[in-house]
């Protein structure tokens, strides 16, 4: 349903009701402001421009470049020129960082987003960069992010047996207390 719809029906409905007199004209009216607002809210929340995206960008587009070379035959002179591209290193293969404790599928993307994709990535990354990517960046509170880098240090060095026993000690990433 449309917000053109939602607020027709609204309107059509509190006309009836002050038709009868029991309510004032202002009651509607604060009713749709508060619609309006909600949806208004609804669509810009999450609208954090990303600067560290616009970075990597540029990045990218500069390694892309063709590199043109030249060749020379024995007797000097000049060949025709060959382009080639320099294939960019590729990157490390994703791991699954929903095997941390505390991240979901979503917190997961979020951090694909920002770069981080890999175990080794993520135990590098500090507790401080994690915080902006998914408490202000993403604007979810409720992570916390202070065992993340411990856990994927393990999970990269691949010691999942001293993973599993720092796991069973936290309580959605948290210590539990």
């Amino acid at each position: 349903m449309t917000l053109v719809a939602i607020l027709a029906k609204t309107w059509f409905a509190m006309l009836i009701v002050f038709q009868t007199g029991s309510i004032p004209i202002w009651v509607p009216l604060v009713i749709i402001l508060l619609i309006i607002l909600l949806f208004w809210w609804g669509l810009t929340r999450n609208s954090i421009p990303d600067e560290a995206g616009a970075i990597k960008d540029e990045h990218k587009s500069a390694e892309e470049e063709p590199i043109i070379a030249e060749a020379s035959s024995a007797d000097g002179s000049e060949m025709e020129q060959t382009a080639t591209i320099d294939e960019p290193s590729s990157p490390p293969e994703p791991d699954d960082l929903k095997q941390i404790e505390g991240i979901g599928p979503k917190i997961a993307s979020i951090l694909a987003d920002a770069g981080i994709t890999t175990f080794g990535q993520l135990a590098h990354t500090d507790t401080a960069m994690l915080e902006k990517i998914v408490r202000e960046d993403a604007g979810i509170r409720i992570a916390n992010t202070e065992s993340w880098p411990q856990q994927a240090a393990l999970a990269a060095a691949g010691d999942w047996d001293s993973l599993a026993e720092l796991q069973n000690r936290l309580v959605a990433g948290r210590h539990r207390e």
